[in-house]
């Protein structure tokens, strides 16, 4: 889409084709959750158990789309963010950017 920005506000000037097109998916629906992705960005914090099958599904996805994926190690502050790292290591050295 592209939006013309007017005084207080903007006016839409043209509609774009979709070229990509992501999904939520599970064994027995797909739900379309945005259009036209780059990039997917995965946000883990080491409070939270790291499902990596959730990661996995996060890659298949951006890659299906052929977008790029990142894995966000999200607040260093607390405990168990290193092993959240050691964790993520494996994703990093697939090529997969993990910061």
């Amino acid at each position: 889409m592209h939006v013309t920005r007017t005084d207080g506000g903007g006016v839409i000037e043209d509609i774009v084709p979709r070229g990509t097109l992501f999904y939520r998916s599970d064994g027995y629906k797909q739900k379309l959750i945005a259009a036209n992705v780059t990039q997917v960005i995965g946000v883990l914090a080491p409070d939270l158990g790291v499902d990596e099958e959730l990661i996995n599904r996060w890659i298949v996805a951006a890659e299906a789309e052929h977008c790029r994926l990142v894995l966000v190690a999200n607040k260093s502050d607390k405990p168990g963010f290193d092993d959240l790292l050691t964790r993520l290591g494996p994703y990093a050295a697939l090529g997969y950017a993990v910061v």
